[in-house]
């Protein structure tokens, strides 16, 4: 395999990311995955373990702790379970939110304190053994992504409608908590937040709801995840009001985007990163067919502010050598 195939002798890593968020032009483009850790995301230790063994195997150029979506949830009461999803995703057994009265009950967490400080002990050990030029980003979702696992999303829409004082103190509960858990991920010496937003879409609430009930927040949010040089904003889903978090100054990650839209957010924000799809393209094509995508997206964006990742978390049955394939297709020279 030859040299420019391998990245051998080029720019890596965290140098490659702030040159990338930069603005400059590079040879190559960062790189990275991820997938879900079924039950083994359940230990702080074992987590860890397998997060870096990710990173041994295929040399990302940064690495991501990828919990569980529920893992701010747990300690408020919800239950789950490991399921047989494809994504390595966890089922919600029972809620803790089940009436509008219980929004009361929505309570203040010390972040290192039950399961959420399993999590903080992974990112912990995680960042103490990963070697010092490899950037660590540790996953935190939204307050309102928060509070629709915890009640589902028909409840948190009828309780703005019947008693929107209810939600607010719920929502701002979790917001204090959240912004808390922010502060003890930056005190770890992490290098970003990849902060999550599942509803900002068209395809699940109505924008005016979205502004309503979760914006602040998120911005809040944004505001504190900004501190930190590589904190990115996943936008899931399509349809995103991606264009309400246009002044916040991290990267957009997202899903698969048209040509389009990859032209016309990459200049609204610091980097682009995500935009290649997930399923139909790392679990059916060939090594070929997804080298030559990511070549294709870097070509699009003249080499410029693009970091190469899926647009969401890796199916469990993706191959190695389908892996292997995306970060070939990042670090060749075109």
């Amino acid at each position: 395999m030859s040299a420019d195939l391998l990245g051998i002798g080029l720019m890596r890593y965290r140098e490659l990311l702030l040159s990338c968020l930069n603005g400059d032009k590079t040879e190559t483009s960062p790189v990275s995955a991820w997938q879900h850790k079924p039950k083994i995301d359940q230990n702080a230790e074992a987590f860890a373990a397998a997060t870096l063994a990710d990173f041994a195997r295929y040399d990302f150029d940064f690495v991501k702790l990828t919990p569980a979506s529920t893992w701010q949830s747990i300690d408020q009461g919800l239950e789950d379970c490991r399921n047989h999803d494809f994504l390595g995703r966890r089922e919600i057994v029972s809620h803790n939110v089940t009436k509008i009265s219980q929004w009361e009950d929505i309570s203040v967490c010390n972040p290192w304190q039950g399961f959420s400080g399993r999590i903080l002990n992974a990112a912990r050990l995680l960042k103490a053994d990963l070697p010092q030029h490899v950037p660590l980003l540790v996953t935190v979702f939204n307050p309102f992504f928060q509070a629709v696992q915890q009640g589902g999303l028909a409840l948190v829409m009828r309780t703005a409608e019947e008693s929107p004082q209810l939600l607010e103190q719920g929502l701002e509960v979790l917001l204090s908590n959240t912004l808390r858990l922010i502060s003890e991920i930056v005190n770890l010496g992490v290098d970003g937040i990849f902060f999550v937003t599942q509803h900002a879409s068209a395809e699940l609430v109505p924008e005016d709801f979205y502004r309503r009930w979760a914006l602040t927040g998120d911005l809040m949010c944004l505001d504190a995840i900004a501190k930190l040089p590589l904190s990115m904003l996943h936008l899931h889903g399509s349809k995103t009001y991606w264009q309400l978090f246009a002044s916040v100054p991290v990267v957009l990650h997202c899903d698969e985007l048209n040509h389009q839209d990859v032209t016309q957010r990459i200049d609204t924000f610091a980097a682009l990163a995500g935009t290649l799809p997930s399923n139909s393209l790392f679990v059916n094509g060939s090594r070929q067919t997804i080298q030559q995508a990511v070549i294709a997206r870097r070509a699009l964006l003249a080499h410029k502010s693009f970091i190469a990742t899926p647009g969401c978390a890796l199916p469990l049955a993706v191959p190695v050598k389908n892996i292997e394939a995306l970060v070939h297709g990042a670090r060749v020279k075109i």
